[in-house]
């Protein structure tokens, strides 16, 4: 699978996704553009940091790169922050896709699966109102999966279900790094200056104070 690089003027620095665990797919809603045209549109006109999807594939089966796969799109409101997007090129509540697309979609979709276990793949009207990706839009063929009801809205039960998942899973793979070899980590958890959980995590504010305040810094 070629993936085409393109090189975006952002209009602010993009900020890495922590967590994956859907996949969204889209459509251009219109006909012929290009992903710098996409850019710019979102840039200019939405006042965004630039393309909001993460690829973008043309009819004729090549696949653009957009956002950084690491990176947080803009493509889906209340989701972004954990999903990856792919937009086709095309309106298709008013025409098909053809096969050269369709072969195209299914290989970058099966490619993400592949590297992303457990990733759920939804349509944007399936978490946003909204008709994208269309009503002529092969959800089954891309996807080899039932086509979800149209008023299937994942809640927020689900969504923490999905995190607390996605999370277990990272953290059981976790393999110790150069900080945790070095023993120090260790020691910190003896003196009760670290609480002995989250290793990898990064740490906020207030837990900052915290350990601070237990060093005798403050």
């Amino acid at each position: 699978m070629n993936v085409i690089e393109e090189k975006y003027n952002w209009a602010y620095p993009l900020t890495p996704r922590r967590a994956t665990t859907l996949l969204v797919l889209h459509h251009e809603a219109g006909s012929g553009s290009t992903a710098q045209q996409i850019h710019n549109y979102h840039r200019y006109t939405n006042g965004w940091a630039g393309i909001a999807y993460h690829y973008y594939i043309r009819k004729d089966g090549s696949i653009y790169r957009g956002r950084p796969e690491n990176m947080i799109g803009g493509h889906c409101l209340g989701y972004n922050s954990c999903s990856i997007g792919i937009c086709f090129e095309g309106n298709f509540e008013n025409e098909t896709m053809g096969q050269t697309q369709i072969n195209a979609g299914w290989e970058l979709i099966s490619d993400i699966l592949r590297r992303y276990p457990g990733i759920s793949v939804k349509r944007h009207k399936d978490l946003n109102q909204t008709a994208c990706p269309g009503r002529n839009f092969p959800f089954d063929t891309l996807t080899g999966a039932e086509n979800p009801q149209e008023d299937e809205m994942i809640s927020q039960e689900e969504f923490n279900q999905m995190m607390d998942t996605w999370l277990a899973q990272r953290d059981a793979a976790y393999e110790p790094k150069w900080s945790m070899d070095a023993g120090s980590y260790g020691k910190a958890k003896a003196k009760g200056i670290m609480d002995g959980t989250r290793a990898e995590a990064f740490v906020k504010r207030d837990e900052l104070a915290v350990v601070l305040d237990r060093l005798k810094l403050l």
